[in-house]
């Protein structure tokens, strides 16, 4: 079964409340006040049955200027729009901004009741359809059913009803995410409860033992019990009013303009990419770095407008592309509609709906992103993943990322990624984080990794290879590890680059020694290991054979990537046949007694501080000894301690 929530809209005192009240048997005014002041100050709901089994969700909300923001929390949500006309009175200016905001919301539907038919004539009567109409034309509601009626004699009220239910009817199948979402417009403590929370069902379903994640804030909470107008149900559904009992935790106590939301799906921040539409009635537009107050949801958030178009102003009834920086942030996804209000004196701007939940901050207005944003607010699927994907190039996009900025399921994305897979648009991380990376931005690291192999090896002839690290440093500084790694070894498949050890090279490159260059080798090597575990340094041996320093470093890196010379700490160069007969001196020296101290080291190996510090440093890193306060303990073979 298939939902919906019916909304009131129009202005104060022209009988939204009564008319709610004859139609569903519901006083929706609940607060003292209200009912001292005889005018609806926040949001009332009940439930409408229409015959044939079928009930919906009523929203009734107030129509004071003063409290639009109410009125805002109520809207959100609603499928069908009951728009009401006291017959005395016609068309005031909260209709219009009722109207105009249902509008901007993108309610697509409606029925117009013409209450208070008690109090006006048949002429006037007249009149005010014509101005009605006048008001509708050209949009939504200008095919919809205008009904008169009295909430007072009960004249035309199933009327209204019987619209509602052929509106309803008519409407197509709602396009709803497929997770859930819950804007909470109240939230209270019962004793022997716990908290509870209402609103409306965006989308989803939810059902008691459910985890949801409160945004903002991202709290995990368990929803106990669920209830539908009252009664305990099995679940809710999109389209419902739903009361959620919840385990929650000490951390905050919901309120008013948070959301429910299941986890992984969504993500707040204080940054929105918008379609941003200007009402015609808003003569002056609305300018470049506006403040605003941001309605989304129930939620009601200051922020600025950051406009991306050609233009400082957006004229009014004109659209355009801008970003939304708010003062706490919010959890949307693509296709969320919202409201702009000016601050002070408050009043409606216009509204629009969300483009990319996540976008990255824009400094200055850029046509060209305005362009981009525009084809991305239009795109689908695989386009849309793509532009998100292209907008960040080097730096990729996990898996998570693509499901929370374009509103898709996990399974959707993960289709769509592997169609673009097999065309080799993407490249996919199929490690745990799942990181994806554009073909143009594959392509931009591996250039820049073939170029940095090249420069390197064209100053450092005599070495066999970049360290990665500084590969990827300098190669990939804003691509997560994992993509770096893709593209690597996409570039070793392809046998255009090597990588050995901790090293690249480009796969053409080989280290030419010439006789003269391999027989100074030699004489170090020997040299190390005849000096056993005090040799000199090697940089020293080949200056005094008036070897260029930076050539001398390059024959010693030789000898390190050969494994012939270990290097202890700077200037300490070990034979490797040497540090092996020290791990075996060890290795006796634990049959008897596993633990050792400084001074028993330097007189085993005839060495001074200076060498042997760094010797058990060392010794440390490669798991043959670990330290205990002031002794060394050996470990057993393979690094185990037994």
């Amino acid at each position: 079964m298939i939902h919906r929530i019916v909304g009131t809209a129009g202005h104060i005192d022209h009988g939204k409340t009564a008319l709610v009240r004859a139609l569903t048997g519901v006083e929706t005014d609940r607060l003292p006040e209200e009912k001292d002041r005889g005018i609806t100050i926040d949001l009332g709901f009940a439930p409408l049955d229409l015959g044939r089994g079928q009930a919906v969700g009523m929203v009734d909300v107030p129509g004071h200027e003063r409290f639009v923001r109410n009125m805002l929390a109520g809207a959100g949500g609603i499928d069908v729009v009951l728009l009401v006309v006291a017959a005395d009175e016609s068309v005031k200016p909260q209709t219009r901004e009722h109207f105009q905001i249902c509008r901007l919301l993108g309610v697509q539907a409606g029925v117009i009741a013409l209450t208070k038919i008690d109090m006006a004539e048949p002429d006037l009567l007249e009149i005010v359809q014509d101005e009605v109409k006048d008001l509708v034309d050209g949009t939504f509601l200008q095919d919809a059913e205008m009904v008169p009626c009295s909430a007072l004699t009960g004249k035309g009220v199933e009327d209204v009803r019987m619209a509602l239910a052929r509106c309803l009817e008519a409407l197509p199948p709602p396009r709803r995410p497929d997770f859930v979402r819950l804007p909470v417009d109240r939230a209270f403590t019962i004793k022997g409860f716990g908290t509870v929370i209402t609103g409306t069902m965006l989308s989803g379903r939810v059902e008691a033992g459910s985890e949801l994640i409160l945004w903002p804030g991202e709290e995990r909470l368990r929803v106990r019990r669920v209830e539908i107008h009252g009664r305990e149900a099995e679940n809710a559904q999109a389209g419902q009013r739903a009361a959620l009992n919840l385990a929650t935790s000490t951390r905050r106590t919901p309120a008013r303009g948070d959301l429910l939301a299941t986890p992984g799906r969504l993500s707040a921040g204080r940054l929105l990419d918008v379609r941003l539409d200007i009402l015609a009635s808003c003569r002056d537009g609305l300018k470049d770095q506006s403040r605003i107050r941001f309605h989304m949801g129930t939620a009601d958030v200051e922020g600025r407008v950051r406009l991306l178009g050609r233009e400082p102003v957006l004229a009014a009834g004109t659209s355009g592309m801008a970003q939304i920086s708010l003062a706490s942030p919010l959890a949307a996804t693509p296709g969320d509609h919202f409201i702009v209000r000016r601050p002070s004196p408050a009043l409606t701007l216009g509204g629009g709906h969300v483009v990319d939940p996540c976008p990255q901050r824009h400094r200055r207005r850029n046509p060209e992103l305005g362009d981009r944003l525009d084809e991305l607010d239009r795109a689908a699927g695989g386009r849309r993943l793509m532009l998100l994907l292209e907008e960040v190039a080097a730096a990729g996009l996990t898996r998570g990322a693509l499901v929370i900025r374009t509103g898709l399921s996990a399974e959707v994305v993960e289709r769509e990624l592997e169609s673009l897979a097999g065309r080799n648009a993407v490249v996919l991380d199929p490690g745990a984080e799942s990181w994806v990376l554009d073909a143009a931005g594959a392509r931009h690291i591996s250039q820049a990794i073939l170029q940095i192999l090249a420069d390197f090896h064209q100053a450092h002839p005599l070495s066999p290879g970049i360290s990665l690290q500084e590969l990827r440093r300098r190669g990939a500084p804003r691509t997560p590890a994992p993509l770096t790694e893709q593209v690597l070894s996409r570039l070793q498949s392809s046998g255009t680059i090597r990588l050995e050890g901790r090293r690249a090279a480009l796969s053409s490159h080989v280290v030419h020694l010439d006789a003269a260059d391999e027989a100074m080798l030699a004489e170090v090597v020997d040299a190390a290991r005849q000096a056993g575990l005090d040799p000199p340094d090697p940089l020293v041996l080949l200056a005094a054979k008036d070897v260029d320093p930076r050539r001398a470093e390059a024959l010693v890196l030789v000898l390190r990537e050969r494994a012939t010379l270990l290097r202890i700490s700077d200037g300490l160069l070990v034979h490797h046949q040497v540090y092996e007969d020290l791990k075996k001196l060890l290795a006796r020296r634990r049959e008897e007694d596993p633990l050792f101290d400084v001074s028993w080291f330097k007189e085993a190996t005839g060495t001074t501080r200076r060498v042997a510090i760094p010797l058990l440093e060392y010794l440390d890193a490669d798991r043959v000894t670990t330290r205990r306060g002031n002794q060394r303990y050996i470990m057993a073979p393979g690094g185990a301690r037994k």
